[in-house]
Formats: structure tokens, C-alpha cells, sequence
């Protein structure tokens, strides 16, 4: 069975948003930079990540915040971000007086790794 929403998706349904990362079970997944690109989204540009997971591609606004992250990760060109690993983390932050659920994106070279179990 097809459904209309299935063939058309709004942006908004395209793109990553907390609430889209928790159901489709990504947080803490290592997903590949695919592409990077500027769109306008409502009424300010935004740097936005094409990611994969090697199934599948989802698409990623970046806020001032985490596109500083990866910056510092990767370099201030994003051109060199292409073909990089991170991940999404949910962290509260303050917004309009409030703490909210966000992503926040880590870069995969710079997050630790646990322990090796000893034998």
C-alpha cells in the first residue's frame, strides 16, 4: 500500500528534528557525512548535513552550536566535513526560558570509546 505522505513528504518531515531521531532510532548511531549544503529554511540560511547510514540518507539543519562542533572537529571548510562520521546525542538546552530536548552532533574521531573488557 502506498501512501500519499510516503511520496509527499514535506521538508519539515525531511529533515532531523529530535522527535524524527527518536523514532527512527538514531541517537548514537555513527552516520556519514554525505553532502553539505546551505538552504534557507524559514527565514535565515542554515548549513545542512546530508547523512547516511549506509541505508539510508537523512537530512540535518545545523544550529550555530553544533555547526561550531563540527568546525572545530573537522575545519571551517565543509567541504572537508564530506565523508566524516558523528553522531547525534540528545542534551537539553535553554530555549525561550525553558530546557528542551536537542541534538547535538559529535564528531566519531573525537568521542571516547569504552574500555576494553580484560581477558
Amino acid at each position: 500500500m502506498v501512501k500519499v505522505g510516503d511520496i509527499y513528504k514535506t521538508a519539515s518531515q525531511q529533515l532531523l528534528n529530535v522527535a524524527r531521531v527518536e523514532e527512527l532510532g538514531l541517537w548514537l548511531t555513527s552516520l556519514k557525512i554525505a553532502n553539505v549544503q546551505v538552504q534557507q529554511l524559514r527565514d535565515r540560511q542554515k548549513i545542512v548535513l546530508e547523512l547516511t547510514n549506509g541505508k539510508e540518507s537523512y537530512n540535518l539543519p545545523l544550529n550555530r552550536t553544533n555547526a561550531i562542533i563540527l568546525a572545530e572537529s573537522f575545519g571551517e571548510d565543509t567541504d572537508a566535513w564530506i565523508g566524516k562520521e558523528i553522531i547525534l546525542q540528545k542534551v537539553k538546552r535553554a530555549f525561550q526560558g525553558r530546557l528542551v530536548d536537542a541534538i547535538e552532533v559529535k564528531s566519531v574521531e573525537t568521542t571516547p570509546k569504552a574500555p576494553k573488557a580484560k581477558k
